[in-house]
């Protein structure tokens, strides 16, 4: 049963407001966003991951293996676009170093003035994807890459986690579906309201809904990588109590239907 809550119907219409609500999203990616059943804020914060990288600790670039995929760090050697006339094809090559080594970025599909903000040389780059030798140098084709960055907003600490991996959606790469989830985390989660009682929740050891939407998004750092990918942590287990939960309410209201008689119409012609 869903508990009362003053303000309540404001929530739900809250809730359901069309994904193209949230910042970055727009029309053309609500539509991208609808193919995948995605339509309202409630559809996306419940749109959960299928399973976490972790992207927690910088591997070294002497130490990068074929076929692993790790996180990275280095200094740009060089960067730009390079085309091939007789082929007509091009691609964007990002030359990486750090001490020991050096690491080549390509990308083959991409929007040349995303990637040129990363390709000055000296720049530093925190990437992360995984490991293919060409010719016995190692490359990463189509990696994720930010600014590395020390000190206030852009701290690369932050950037050390668990990231959590979404299905598919055409059009949409995963760094903006993690950022249009974290906006509506931010901007809607206290409209959530919570279908199990909260002694319920607590004698069962399960963290609140919101809570455990937080956590499931974007896990602490101190949680376990096989635990995330198992779906084993208590906020886990809280979304999974939850589908059960909601069953067994609608069968108790049907039970009780039945007892008092209360039967569907049927139309006679």
């Amino acid at each position: 049963m869903i508990p009362k809550k003053d303000g309540y119907p404001k929530q739900v219409q809250t809730l359901s407001s069309p994904v193209s609500h949230l910042r970055g999203v727009g029309p053309k990616r609500a539509g991208l966003l609808a193919q995948k059943g995605i339509h309202t804020v409630l559809d996306l914060l419940f749109f959960t991951p299928i399973h976490y990288e972790d992207r927690t600790t910088i591997c070294p670039l002497r130490e990068v293996e074929e076929g692993v995929p790790c996180l990275v760090n280095g200094e740009v050697v060089s960067g730009g676009e390079e085309k091939f006339y007789k082929s007509r094809k091009r691609l964007f090559r990002i030359r990486l170093r750090d001490e020991k080594s050096v690491l080549d970025l390509l990308w083959f599909n991409y929007k040349e003035p995303h990637l040129s903000r990363f390709a000055a040389q000296g720049t530093r780059l925190l990437v992360y994807g995984t490991i293919r030798l060409s010719r016995g140098r190692p490359q990463m084709i189509h990696p994720e890459v930010s600014l590395y960055a020390r000190g206030g907003d852009g701290d690369t600490e932050n950037l050390l986690a668990f990231y959590p991996v979404y299905s598919a959606v055409a059009g949409i790469s995963g760094a903006a579906l993690r950022s249009f989830i974290r906006s509506a985390l931010d901007q809607y989660a206290g409209a959530l309201v919570d279908p199990v009682p909260p002694e319920t929740a607590h004698g069962l050891g399960l963290p609140t809904l919101d809570q455990a939407l937080r956590f499931v998004h974007f896990p602490d750092r101190e949680a376990s990588i096989d635990d995330l990918n198992q779906s084993r942590t208590p906020s886990h287990r809280r979304l999974i109590f939850d589908r059960f939960f909601l069953v067994m309410i609608v069968m108790a209201f049907r039970k009780k239907s039945r007892e008092k008689g209360i039967c569907p119409a049927f139309f006679t012609p």
